[in-house]
């Protein structure tokens, strides 16, 4: 079965596009006659340049050249499998053709006809926005944008993961989870990360709304990517999209967010100490996931205690003052981050048995932190 694949240019898929031997791709290939012909005129191009054979950099000129160029023509970009057609954001697994006739696999973005028309979202200041962002190693890397007749399209690096979520569920074994565990030091590390990640996004003008460990990526070297921010303005129109389509409970948003309809920086704080409890606790959630909950928050009892003796050196205070009710007490994202940088240079080792230095951070048991201080207005 012979199935043909079109340019977004000439018509737009809707659905999951394969057939009944799988999925078909396909990259551009030149004949031999074609590629000698191309080689010898690239020669007598004039950004073109031999480099001796003992240089290892064979491929600079090449690189310099494509890396550059983050403009793509609608022609050159590929819609192949549709991943998901939501309330805001159409996306894709795609391909976008290479200056050196390679094709590169992307994931596809663009706003949705109903989010264009509302203006709720600012999709192409988003889109700007994020294309000023520098290249790290905790963002979902940005190749470049592609724009047809009709639509804005982002485009961002395919990678190898999976989600937080599914890495942390993945260590339990039958009912004894605590026989699999992330090392010490790969907690400390996806930690590290993900609050170097979010103070980037921060420093932008981006927020992240809806924050969990379903939304960050780990990848196959261990890194852990974040996605899906917006901007700052946009986030309260953000949260109200995604009030309909999950569960309202503290494990989600921060408690201002669910009974004022607002969203700061503050607010990814609240999320960021949720994820790492997760994290921490083999998935488990420190709120009850209750509506009800959400109006009783002084009642709530501390979170049960399900952190693995092998984590019992990374207790750290801070990720309760995560939860304060009064913003203005919640830490700073480089706060948090530098408290866990005390509590890892406090561990003599990792990989086994950590034992624990002097670190103000440090707390040996979570039943002394009162995180229920101040009264919800």
């Amino acid at each position: 079965m012979t199935l043909e694949i079109s340019s977004p240019a000439a018509s737009t898929l809707r659905g999951p596009v394969h057939s009944s031997e799988g999925f078909i791709y396909y990259s551009r290939r030149l004949p031999l006659e074609a590629a000698t012909v191309a080689y010898e005129s690239s020669i007598s191009d004039p950004n073109y340049s031999l480099v001796p054979e003992y240089q290892g950099d064979y491929y600079s000129k090449v690189q310099d050249k494509t890396s550059k160029n983050r403009n793509f023509k609608a022609k050159d970009m590929c819609l192949i499998i549709n991943i998901k057609l939501g309330p805001v954001y159409n996306i894709w697994m795609g391909t976008i053709a290479l200056d050196n006739d390679t094709n590169k696999s992307v994931v596809i973005s663009t706003a949705t006809d109903q989010i264009l028309q509302s203006q709720e979202i600012h999709w192409d200041e988003y889109v700007k926005r994020v294309l000023d962002l520098p290249s790290n190693k905790n963002l979902v890397s940005v190749v470049g944008i592609c724009i047809d007749t009709v639509n804005l399209y982002l485009l961002h690096e395919h990678v190898a993961c999976e989600t937080l979520d599914k890495r942390i569920q993945s260590t339990k074994i039958l009912e004894d989870w605590k026989t699999n565990l992330m090392t010490p030091s790969e907690v400390l590390s996806y930690v590290k990360g993900i609050l170097e990640g979010l103070e980037l996004v921060h420093s932008y003008g981006f927020l992240h709304p809806g924050l969990t460990t379903k939304k960050i990526l780990v990848t196959d070297q261990g890194e852990c990517k974040l996605y899906d921010f917006c901007l700052s303005k946009d986030a309260v129109a953000k949260v109200a999209i995604a009030h309909t389509q999950m569960l309202n409970n503290l494990n989600h948003f921060a408690p201002e967010t669910l009974l004022r309809n607002t969203y700061t920086q503050a607010c990814d704080v609240w999320s960021i100490g949720v994820v790492i409890w997760e994290i921490c606790s083999g998935g488990s959630h420190p709120f009850p996931a209750t509506e009800e909950s959400i109006t009783r928050l002084k009642q709530l009892p501390l979170p049960p205690d399900k952190w693995p003796d092998e984590y019992q050196a990374l207790k750290n205070r801070r990720v309760f003052d995560c939860w304060e009710e009064e913003v203005s007490l919640r830490p700073s994202l480089n706060q948090l981050r530098l408290s866990f940088s005390k509590i890892s240079d406090s561990l003599e080792h990792y990989d086994g048995q950590p034992t624990v230095g002097a670190s103000l951070e440090h707390v040996e048991d979570f039943s002394d932190v009162n995180i229920l201080r101040t009264p919800m207005s």
